[in-house]
């Protein structure tokens, strides 16, 4: 975390199987909140597993001028919120400068 903030990321994020409990802790451990889940979406060994959206609890930093804002409750389990920017159609890097 501390190397990619250096390198000016204002954003990381990861995705982890649902059922990876010891992964998830980790991630929590270091400051990784859920930001949403993509229920089953993986069929892996006979079984469909979630898809967990982390990120990280960091506070926020001033929007940029024309930067879009989301706002209202906090993602709920089942639910992925999205907000696109039509400036700007690429976004879904992992980690963005």
């Amino acid at each position: 975390m501390a190397e990619a903030r250096r390198r000016g990321a204002r954003r990381i994020t990861l995705r982890v199987l649902g059922h990876n409990t010891a992964a998830r802790a980790l991630y929590a451990s270091e400051g990784f909140v859920v930001e949403g889940v993509r229920p089953e979406e993986f069929h892996l060994d006979g079984a469909y597993v979630d898809d967990v959206l982390m990120g990280p609890s960091l506070p926020r930093a001033a929007s940029p001028p024309g930067a879009y804002e989301v706002t209202g409750s906090p993602v709920s389990t089942g639910a992925v919120a999205s907000a696109a920017r039509s400036a700007s159609p690429a976004t879904s890097s992992a980690v963005s400068t």
